[in-house]
């Protein structure tokens, strides 16, 4: 019925809905604008000048946790650091590679020189340390093969889908040269001149990258050495691999033996080491696997134990690994072990990633 009380009740609760919804709203747009200024303050070149350079601030620290992922034992040792060597702010310091390094490798001789070596601790900033290095990586991004830097492996496959590692040599405007050894050369699957291919390679981080690029043209240099040259590539898609940073070895004389593991309902599995030992070669190493060289066509799945010596040390390291993959070198005669550390310890794997950081 017109004018009655129940509609008068129900338009009143309209308005009163339509009057928050209003009031809601624009409590909305002011904490927009708000936060947008304060956004925007912070992308100005004085705002960055002032704050790059003071003293890092606990919130900065946390701030520097949440880009690198780190968890509460990490960001905790990063605080300590940047209290004990007065560190500038850690959102911009972790951004300028060698004044972090630098930072960083105090700390490492701070540690170890003292009475009592805790190793735990070291392992704690070691994953710290590849941690920044990692988010800072991701920060770098690359989006062409123009970016690529001497030295860079890369993995090649051929038209047999075979793959070959091969070392970038030099890098122009046209695109890169990559060397090639006598087993590629010699090889009837090699891509053809102007032919695409698939490449991969994986940054020093552990960033992976896989694209489709050209075989432009095989060219024979003075000293006999043969390149090929590999058209630049902007179709670079990304891809996370690894978990540690890993050191090349030049072909490292190592040994293996078999690892059997035992099995029992109810208990943890046991390993047991053979005694006879195999040569190989460490192609690389990190502080949660390795790459061996061998003549060996090792399945997957089996365990085994590497006895090794890094460069510069008399001292024979060892460690205990799982191979998740076999694969064929590239001369199609031997094998390469693909090895994830299932047992490793803890002074093992600083020694491995101080080697790598070239802290000792």
């Amino acid at each position: 019925m017109p004018g009655s009380y129940i509609s008068s009740r129900q338009d009143s609760f309209l308005y009163i809905f339509i009057v928050v919804v209003l009031i809601l709203l624009a409590v909305a747009t002011i904490v927009y604008f708000i936060f947008f200024k304060a956004m925007s303050k912070k992308r100005t070149r004085a705002w960055i000048e002032k704050n790059k350079n003071r003293d890092t601030k606990y919130k900065d620290v946390k701030a520097c946790a949440h880009e690198a992922r780190l968890n509460k034992a990490e960001t905790l040792r990063l605080w300590h650091i940047c209290k004990r060597y007065k560190a500038r702010n850690i959102l911009f310091m972790y951004r300028e590679p060698e004044e972090l390094d630098t930072m960083f490798q105090m700390e490492y001789n701070r540690m170890v020189s003292d009475s009592y070596v805790n190793h735990e601790k070291i392992s704690i900033f070691f994953d710290l340390r590849y941690k920044l290095e990692k988010a800072y990586e991701e920060k770098l991004t690359i989006n062409s093969t123009r970016s690529l830097r001497e030295g860079q492996e890369i993995i090649i496959y051929d038209n047999e889908k075979n793959t070959w590692r091969l070392k970038l040599i030099k890098s122009t405007k046209d695109g890169f040269y990559v060397g090639l050894s006598k087993e590629f050369i010699e090889n009837s699957a090699k891509p053809k001149p102007l032919s695409k291919i698939r490449i991969t390679f994986t940054l020093p981080t552990g960033m992976a990258y896989n694209c489709l690029a050209r075989a432009a043209r095989y060219e024979k240099q003075p000293n006999g050495q043969e390149y090929l040259l590999i058209t630049h590539s902007t179709t670079l898609n990304m891809y996370q691999r690894r978990g540690a940073k890993r050191m090349e070895m030049e072909n490292l004389q190592c040994e293996f033996s078999a690892v059997v593991a035992k099995k029992e309902e109810g208990k943890k599995p046991t390993f047991q080491i053979k005694e006879n030992k195999n040569r190989g070669k460490l192609l690389d190493i990190s502080a949660s696997g390795c790459r061996i060289w061998c003549g060996l066509p090792i399945v997957k799945g089996q365990y085994i134990q590497v006895y090794y010596r890094l460069p510069g040390s008399s001292k024979e390291s060892n460690a205990q690994g799982l191979i998740v993959t076999t694969k064929r070198a590239s001369d199609q005669k031997t094998y390469i072990l693909h090895i994830m550390f299932t047992d490793i310890g803890l002074e093992e794997k600083n020694t491995i990633y101080a080697k790598i950081y070239q802290y000792s």
